[in-house]
């Protein structure tokens, strides 16, 4: 074997395919592999040879990998009104296998809960076996639990502003409104933009409670008023360590949950849609204690306004070049890359088997 069967990537490392010879360059020798045999060479790859740094891998775009949105919001579900809304619940299928990063709700406190109190989310394989513990149902995803959101943080009212004379300040990060609709944005607050040409997306605000305008945090892009365009405020709830994995097609079972006191008059209330699932069990749900153990009482014509963000694992692709090198994209699914074996095989399955368990390809090779 020419490698350490367990000897991992730390440093750059380049690959072109020229005249049928593939040449990997910048991990221990330079090897030519030609004909499926591997010789060590003098011939030194290429200086445009596409070249990949360890700490520049990509493992994928973290966007929605599931969503019902906040445009449909009609109604609210109460987060510990009474026994009966003990947790709330959407249960739901993701299209792809995923990494989750964060989970997007539409929160509104009613009355005075206590400093101090929290709101997460968990996502469940199962209704059964629910317990209030946090992290600790038998039927929770691995690393299923989000991060806590303090109660403090979450608003009196459901801020949100729909109007045509919205615009965007690139120079002073300024979303401005020349109709005065901005006052019930306060700073801190992390808000979400749809409709526009340039801006979509979430931002922080930094500068709020003035009716004109508001300073962000984060970078935006010169943008006239003019066409109907939505600024609202979001609360996310974050899976900050080891992220959950979730599976193609199945069902699961995304669970709010709450650390203060049943009370008729001091609750949270999420936003949700009175309309129709798009399958079977993909419908909203009451989680209610009764005698210390949980009810699941289903709702089939409701929908939690939900965003559940991640990584599409089918979509992580690194590429290392373009066809006029002969070099290939490539899939990844583990970083760093461990190395556990070599298989050389005719050069048109080269890549295929390129990094067994770490590596596969999205075609063969080609000959130039």
């Amino acid at each position: 074997s020419i490698f350490s069967p367990t000897k991992k990537i730390n440093k750059a490392v380049s690959v072109v395919q020229d005249k049928g010879l593939v040449l990997v360059a910048g991990y221990e020798k330079l090897i030519t592999i030609k004909d499926g045999q591997a010789h060590y060479s003098g011939v030194e790859a290429p200086e445009s040879a596409p070249t990949v740094e360890a700490e520049a891998v990509s493992v994928g775009e973290d966007k929605i990998i599931k969503d019902y949105p906040e445009t449909n919001q009609d109604h609210c579900g109460e987060l510990g009104q009474g026994a009966a809304q003990t947790l709330l619940a959407q249960s739901f299928k993701v299209a792809v296998d995923c990494e989750l990063s964060k989970i997007t709700l539409k929160l509104k406190q009613v009355g005075t809960i206590a400093a101090g109190k929290k709101v997460w989310a968990e996502i469940h394989e199962t209704r059964s076996g629910t317990l209030i513990t946090k992290g600790n149902s038998p039927g929770i995803v691995e690393d299923g639990d989000t991060d806590t959101l303090d109660i403090g943080a979450i608003r009196d009212s459901f801020a949100k502003v729909t109007d045509k004379t919205i615009a965007f300040v690139s120079a002073d990060k300024e979303i401005t409104d020349s109709g005065n609709g901005l006052a019930g944005f306060l700073a801190g607050d992390t808000i979400k933009v749809t409709g526009s040409a340039e801006n979509d997306g979430v931002y922080t605000v930094a500068t709020g409670e003035v009716a004109g305008k508001i300073v962000v945090t984060e970078d935006l892009v010169d943008e006239d008023a003019g066409d109907s365009i939505t600024v609202e405020t979001i609360y996310e709830l974050t899976f900050s360590g080891t992220k959950p994995s979730l599976d193609k097609n199945e069902t699961y079972y995304l669970v709010i949950y709450r650390d203060f006191d049943v009370s008729t008059s001091d609750y949270v209330e999420v936003g949700f849609d009175c309309s129709s699932p798009e399958y079977e069990e993909g419908k909203y749900w009451e989680i209610g204690e009764i005698d210390g153990s949980f009810d699941w009482g289903g709702y089939v014509s409701v929908d939690l306004v939900f965003e559940i963000h991640g990584i599409n694992k089918d979509e992580q692709t690194l590429s290392f070049g373009d066809p006029e090198t002969g070099s290939f994209d490539m899939l990844m699914y583990k970083y760093p890359v461990t190395m556990t074996r070599y298989l050389f095989a005719s050069l048109n399955s080269l890549i295929s088997s390129w990094f067994d368990n770490a590596y596969s390809t999205r075609g063969t090779s080609s000959v130039i």
